[in-house]
This record gives C-alpha cells, structure tokens and sequence, in this order.
C-alpha cells in the first residue's frame, strides 16, 4: 500500500477516483450477476420444497451429490475460495495471502450457486466482498498499478458489500473499520468511488427499493430505552454462542476421519430435512426476516426457528463451502429481537403495542452484528441503510455499544479475525501459489 507521506496532489486524486470507478464497474457487474444466480437459485429450491413430494425429493439425492462435487472441486482448484471470503480478503490486504482472482470468482460463482440450489444456510454477501476483492486486484493488474494493489483489493471488497447490500456507506466503513483499520486517503479514495459506482448500477438493475421492505415507523419512547440495552445483552449472548458454534463446528467437522466431499453432502442432506419442516430457515435469511416481521408472535416458534437457523448454519460453514454468514446473522438478531419482544410483553415487562416489534426486530439486527463482527460503525451502518431507519441511529447506536461490550466481556473474538488466525494455522494444508 502507497505511504501516506508520498505528496500527494489534484492528479493522484483524479486518478484514484477514476481506478476506484473502474473498479467500481467490474466489481459490481459481477456481483450483480452473482446476486442473480443466488437469489434465483434458492427460490427455486424453495418453490421446489413448497410442492414436493417423494417422489420429487428422491432425484435431489443425486443431484445434491453432484452440486457436493462441484463445490468441493472448484475449492480444491481455488484454496482461498472457500468459506465466507471476509477473512481471505483481510489476509490479502495483510500481505499473508496471495489469491489467484480468477479462479476465486469462478469458484465463489459455481460453489455459491450449488449451495443456494441446495438451500444451505449460507448468505452472497460475504462472498460478494471477496469476488469485489478480486475484481480489485484484477484491475490492478490490468492497468499495471501494482503499487495500489492493496487499495484496490479494499476498495472492490467494499464495493462487493455496497453491491450486495444495496449499502455504500457501509462498503466504505467495512473497509475502513474490518479491512485495513485506516483512513489513508490512498484506500479511501478508490472504495468511495468504486462503491458509489456500484451501487448506482446496482439500483439500475434491481430499482430504488430498500433490501428490506419495512422501515421503523415510530421511535421509541425514551422512558422505555432500558429495553434496548437489554435487548442488547440478549442479542449480544446470541451473538457470542453463534461465534463459538461457528468456529466449534469449523473445527470438530475438519477433525473427523470423514473426507470433504461426504461432509458437504451430509450438509445437503440435512437441508432436505429441514426444507421439508422448516423451509423459512433455508438460504441465508433474507425472506425469514421479512417473515419475522408479520410472525404471529408464538415464541416457541420463533425460538425453534433461532435455534434451527443456528444449528443448520453452524453445519453449512463448517463444511467450508463457499457461502457467508452476514444475512444469516442478520436473520438470526431479528428473530433475537422478536423474541425479546414478545417475551416481555408476555412477562408483563412491557406495554409497547405491536408496531414496535420492528423496531427490535431492527435493533436486534444491528446488536447481533456488533457481537459478532465487532466492527460498531459498520453494523449500525448496513441496518440503516437496508431498513431506511436513518432517524433513529441513537437507538442503534446503545444497542451496538452494549452488545458489542458484552461480547468482549465473554472473551468472544470476532469472527472474521478469529477465522482468520485458524486460517493461518491451516496454511500448510493450502496450495503454495495461494500464500505468501
């Protein structure tokens, strides 16, 4: 990465303006098209489930062992291609990994598409930040600025969020705050502009509508604000048990004598089961929260639904299959915040009326996030720009400090850092050409 200390004047900024725009168009092109094949991919399955019977679920068997295959071979191809992406984009820019972008894009494109045909509980926008990584380091050997390679790799991670998402400001702050923790203006420059690009030929595509079509309507009281600092301890303990699930499963699925491809089909196997009980908790969760927000209110319910989405989505990632864990965080704090607003309705704790069970459902997005990731500004950022909540930032604001402070209280990693670190353990067992 270039030395802030190099002068720096009106053409170096036009030119990282415009290598960030470039980047910017390949970038979100091809997470446009990423997105479609996902989305496309999962409702099919579950169009599939919703009129199966039998004998439609017998030809799944097979074709569920060859989607195992593929996924398993394009990881083996492409090392660095598996998993959610976020932490191989964070070693790229640390300098301790070398990915081939090609082969990473096409892996991420035939992995992710064989596990949302699948309906593993695995979401496109962890995946979306590294194919943005790659298109970055892509550009950045085409027009033969080695010098900004790094820069460019952070600025198409940050454009992959803001294409996923729909979220240029939280394609900005990812970078910043999780990717290179700084404000170099060498790194802020190129991800301004190439998510600003992206996100503008995202809309054109999918429309000016929010990712999710509900929106906090109105605030809550102040005299009831104590709510959100325990909704923040609840999600933050969710939060902290999903971590440690993840990376439990991660380990113990890696340690049993059973061969990759036999654990990834078991996962597949285990999505028919659940598409035919349960089908709301396939996929990553983007339908399940807008579910969660016209529930019925049944706790029991919603706690089985927790717990599934959980179980199923600590199983799917510690396969290692290409597919992230963002949307199912977010899926998981909305159910997190319903429960908790049905429950202290139901304990006599709380008098709110129903139109505010989107505003926890909300405020547990953000909580989970920040328990999670540990990266407050940019968890507070994606909810409110997927939401349009954008008056009502106090509010996210205490529940990310708190959830994000308990989470540190129980000694629980970020996620990204802590995959991170057993990647870097695993290296010997990653081709050569892959690491640095």
């Amino acid at each position: 990465m270039i030395d802030d200390k190099k002068e720096f004047n009106g053409k170096i900024v036009l030119n990282l303006v415009l290598e960030g725009a470039l980047v910017g168009v390949l970038a979100g092109l091809v997470v446009i098209l990423y997105r479609i094949l996902i989305d496309n991919s999962l409702k099919f399955i579950t169009n599939y489930y919703n009129n199966a019977n039998i004998k439609m679920i017998l030809p799944l068997l097979l074709i569920f062992l060859f989607l195992s295959y593929l996924a398993r071979y394009f990881i083996k191809w492409a090392p660095l291609s598996g998993g959610s992406g976020i932490p191989q984009v964070m070693g790229e820019i640390q300098g301790r990994f070398n990915m081939n972008p090609i082969k990473v894009m096409i892996s991420k494109f035939v992995g992710g598409t064989a596990g949302a045909l699948g309906g593993l509980s695995l979401g496109k926008e962890g995946p979306s930040v590294q194919i943005g990584g790659a298109c970055g380091k892509l550009i950045a050997r085409l027009t033969k600025r080695e010098d900004l390679t790094k820069s460019l790799i952070s600025a198409g991670a940050g454009a992959g969020l803001a294409g996923a998402f729909c979220a240029p400001l939280s394609g900005v702050l990812i970078t910043m705050e999780e990717f290179t923790k700084t404000f170099s203006p060498y790194v802020f420059i190129p991800t301004i502009s190439a998510c600003l690009v992206t996100t503008i030929i995202t809309k054109v595509i999918f429309g000016l509508e929010l990712t999710f079509s509900f929106t906090i309507v109105e605030q809550l009281p102040l005299q009831v604000y104590f709510h959100i600092i325990a909704l923040g301890i609840f999600v933050s303990i969710v939060g902290v048990v999903f971590n440690r699930g993840l990376i439990f499963a991660k380990d113990k699925l890696n340690k049993l004598n059973i061969s990759p491809l036999i654990l990834t089909y078991m996962a597949f196997l285990l999505a028919i089961i659940i598409g035919l009980t349960y089908p709301e908790v396939l996929g990553g969760g983007h339908k399940l929260v807008e579910l969660v927000n016209s529930t019925s209110g049944s706790i029991k319910l919603l706690t089985t639904v927790l717990l599934l989405k959980l179980f199923f989505t600590a199983i799917c990632f510690g396969t290692g299959i290409q597919g992230g864990t963002l949307v199912p965080t977010l899926s998981m704090g909305a159910l997190a915040g319903a429960i908790y607003f049905y429950a202290t309705k139901k304990l006599g704790l709380s008098s709110l009326n129903d139109e505010f069970l989107t505003n926890f459902i909300v405020l547990g997005m953000a909580g989970m996030l920040a328990s999670v990731m540990r990266s407050s500004l940019t968890s507070i950022m994606i909810v409110l720009e997927m939401t349009g909540s954008y008056v009502h930032f106090a509010g996210f604001a205490l529940v990310v400090i708190i959830s994000y402070l308990f989470a540190y209280l129980l000694n629980s990693k970020p996620l990204y850092e802590a995959l991170l670190d057993n990647m870097i353990v695993d290296m010997r067992k990653v081709e050569k050409e892959d690491i640095v």
